[in-house]
């Protein structure tokens, strides 16, 4: 796969950003606050949903998202 791939949060569908593969990253969706690990790899997306939040429209901003680390 070429180029970047875009991540929807997997709780509640809202587009978050784009990345390359292998990369990891680390945020909560600015709609529904859930915290997920996001990682770009060879061939997809790998979400993972560590906390999610059940307050909808308490999100933070997408600036406070981290970046971990490039392969």
């Amino acid at each position: 796969m070429g180029g970047k791939l875009r991540v929807n949060c997997p709780v509640c569908g809202r587009s978050l950003f784009k990345g390359s593969k292998n990369s990891e990253l680390e945020c909560n969706c600015p709609k529904c606050n859930s915290y997920l690990t996001v990682n770009f790899v060879a061939n997809g997306i790998s979400v993972i949903v560590k906390e999610e939040n059940k307050l909808t429209g308490s999100g933070i901003s997408g600036e406070e998202c981290k970046a971990l680390g490039n392969g």
